[in-house]
């Protein structure tokens, strides 16, 4: 890949920020009076009547639960004096079309060991790979395909911070689509909406565990309102999962699909993708905390 098809491809390398937050919910209705019948056997005259202890609470408001999360997620992190973790990313390039409809796909394979600490974040290369998918056959790169200065990536410098949304709820309307219990766990499942018919920002929908107030899924997407949209056709689906380490959470899996509107270019470089497709996941988690 020349120079210039490296540049349209750098194109897609901008950070993505994300978002989201619930929803107020109806007051609960009051609970009923108890109710002791007349027993004429037993020579009892009257009605008991036992009124029941009432206590009223509101459901927790949207706001509340955004705010813990944050809340918890900080305090949580203050904790953490090293996390390291293996990270497998996989950039796949679809040129010609879209999955099974493209000419070929272009795939780059990258697994880092990867440690994170009050020093900053280093990684070491486990596993390097590209190869190309064509006609059901995979082959290794042509020459101009293996170009040592063509690279593909992702920074996740930014993931493992909140979704922006959460942040800033006044610019969003958020709904709670469901309520589910999942063993002595609460989980909302709450839709977001940007309150703007003009700005960038994204819709979607987020799952939140309310017993740890703890974001557990992420899932949305840019509409047609996408940054660049001279070059970007569409942003997303956007899918983040995490799960529970001991008492901490870390990221399992992301994956972003961004659908380009410079295919016309392959004229200047064959290369030149449709759509490009990250995936990444995280395992072999080893955290330690600070000890107080």
């Amino acid at each position: 890949m020349n120079q210039r098809g490296r540049r349209c491809i750098g194109i897609l390398l901008a950070g993505i920020l994300l978002a989201v937050v619930p929803a107020a919910a109806a007051p609960q209705a009051s609970p009923p009076r108890l109710l002791l019948a007349e027993e004429d056997t037993l020579d009892l005259t009257g009605i008991w009547e036992i009124d029941p202890l009432e206590v009223r609470a509101d459901r927790l408001r949207i706001g509340d639960i955004v705010q813990r999360c944050i809340e918890q997620e900080e305090a949580l992190r203050e904790k953490i004096e090293a996390h390291r973790y293996t990270q497998s990313l996989k950039t796949v390039l679809h040129v010609g079309g879209y999955g099974e409809e493209a000419d070929r796909l272009l795939v780059f394979e990258e697994v880092d060991r990867v440690t994170t600490d009050r020093e900053g974040v280093r990684s070491v290369a486990l596993h390097r790979d590209r190869y190309v998918l064509e006609d059901g056959e995979r082959r290794p790169p042509d020459e101009e395909e293996e170009d040592e200065n063509s690279s593909v990536g992702v920074s996740f410098g930014d993931i493992n911070e909140l979704p922006f949304y959460l942040e800033d709820e006044s610019a969003y309307d958020f709904e709670i689509r469901s309520r589910r219990i999942a063993g002595n766990h609460v989980i909302y499942e709450v839709r977001f909406v940007p309150k703007s018919d003009f700005e960038i920002a994204p819709q979607g929908t987020i799952w939140i565990d309310t017993a740890d107030f703890r974001i557990l899924r992420e899932e949305f997407d840019f509409g047609d309102r996408v940054p660049m949209p001279l070059l970007i056709r569409s942003l997303g689906p956007v899918i983040r999962e995490r799960e529970r380490i001991g008492d901490l959470w870390v990221w399992k899996r992301i994956l972003v699909r961004v659908d380009l509107r410079i295919g016309w270019m392959r004229f200047v470089e064959k290369d030149i993708p449709d759509t490009v497709e990250f995936i990444a996941d995280f395992t072999d988690h080893d955290l330690n905390e600070e000890v107080e």
